[in-house]
């Protein structure tokens, strides 16, 4: 399975781009995120990729983050979104806005986008409310969706969570959104650790922007 490609941008159409890695191109069908960020072509991009293999067809899709992709593996849980539709919402609208819009029952951002009616919409407020819901109902956490840049940042640390409240609370709304327990502590804790001295004065918003920001 093709998990991340990095290679010279060869070509770029409405459908996605073409990734030429050693000589090889790769069609990839690509988020807003990624659109909106690609350099020249000949110039270098790197892309996390998800890879969808069918009966007689492998498909790949394309992200600035490991977080876009794992709202477009959210959104796949829904009855009646596949990768293509899945891919057209966070072409239309940044994974930020997508998880706000679920936990805050926000079906008309969802409607607004072509091809996504309005059954469609209210399935996925529906089945996947539950899951994003309490994060977003926490003000600290939600402010923080909004800030969160879209593009992964920083280094991965070796620091080890500190176990307060704050981190606690940043752990589990990682979980909420479905990302692995294991994981989610080493993102909060490699950001507790990469916001230095000032991390004793964060609360659990700040900690997981710092932490989705490494996801």
């Amino acid at each position: 399975m093709i998990a991340r490609l990095r290679g010279y941008l060869a070509d770029v159409a409405p459908e996605g781009i073409i990734l030429d890695v050693q000589g090889v191109g790769y069609g990839v069908s690509i988020s807003r995120s990624v659109y909106d960020e690609l350099p020249e072509l000949g110039e270098e991009a790197t892309l996390v990729i998800y890879t969808d293999v069918k009966e007689n067809d492998i498909s790949l899709y394309g992200f600035s983050s490991d977080l876009e992709k794992h709202v477009f593996i959210l959104l796949k849980k829904v009855k009646g979104v596949g990768s293509k539709l899945a891919m057209k919402i966070l072409a239309s609208v940044e994974a930020r806005q997508i998880l706000l819009a679920i936990g805050q029952s926000e079906v008309a951002v969802l409607t607004r986008i072509p091809g996504v009616g309005k059954k469609t919409a209210e399935r996925v407020v529906v089945e996947l409310r539950e899951q994003v819901g309490e994060l977003v109902s926490i003000p600290s956490l939600s402010s923080s969706l909004e800030r969160i840049p879209l593009s992964a940042g920083g280094q991965a640390g070796s620091g080890k969570a500190t176990g307060g409240t704050d981190d606690n609370d940043a752990v589990l709304a990682l979980e909420k959104l479905g990302f692995p327990l294991e994981r989610a502590r080493a993102a909060v804790a490699e950001a507790s650790e990469g916001m230095g001295a000032a991390a004793g004065d964060l609360d659990a918003g700040d900690l997981l922007r710092e932490a989705l920001s490494r996801l």
